[in-house]
């Protein structure tokens, strides 16, 4: 039996989801019909009239996961129906992922799990970040997250005084290689090391 992450695993606070046009408008449509305008709709998801307009909107809009939970209970529609290519970001991060869902792990996947246990890690935060001098080694942990997950922004600062690259991503890909094994750690061998007395 393989595990998947699948959208239902990102319809709990903090993400905001957005998904394409026409998953929005087609579930929207739906719900429309049974509550009439956005005003009824609103009031029984719990947000504001003006969220479900930038919702319909062609403008690349995101919804709070909560909300769009509540849409989907309401028009009785499962979340595998509408998960595919989405966008998610955790909290009010201006630093999306975008992802193909359901998720299933991959080599490119157990490599990055692998990197968050040696010159990386997970942050409380959940920012996932690894470190290393080897500049092609920051750039094939950069292609793999991309190759696993999917397009994502990412922060590259040179640490000249100690002769380091650091990369960091945004929480929502430590969220997911939480999911899949990676520990809840700064850098795990270091804890151990820490642990053990080395």
């Amino acid at each position: 039996m393989s595990i998947s992450l699948c959208l239902n695993h990102f319809l709990i606070d903090p993400f905001y989801i957005m998904l394409p046009l026409s998953k929005r408008k087609s579930l929207l449509s739906v719900a429309l019909n049974i509550s009439k305008d956005f005003s009824v709709l609103s009031k029984k998801i719990g947000c504001s009239a003006q969220t479900l307009r930038y919702f319909n909107s062609k403008d690349q809009r995101y919804i709070k996961a909560k909300f769009l939970k509540k849409l989907l209970y309401l028009t009785s529609t499962p979340p595998s129906q509408i998960e595919e290519f989405i966008s998610i970001k955790r909290g009010c991060s201006n630093h999306p992922l975008d992802i193909k869902l359901p998720l299933e792990i991959s080599s490119d996947l157990s490599f990055l799990i692998a990197k968050s246990m040696g010159d990386g890690g997970i942050a409380s935060d959940l920012r996932f970040h690894y470190t290393n001098s080897q500049y092609n080694l920051i750039r094939e942990v950069i292609a793999s997250v991309k190759k696993a997950l999917g397009k994502t922004e990412y922060h590259l600062q040179k640490r000249v005084s100690r002769g380091t690259y650091d990369l960091k991503f945004p929480s929502v890909v430590g969220f997911i290689l939480n999911y899949f094994g990676a520990p809840l750690v700064k850098k795990l061998i270091a804890h151990l090391k820490y642990l053990i007395g080395l």
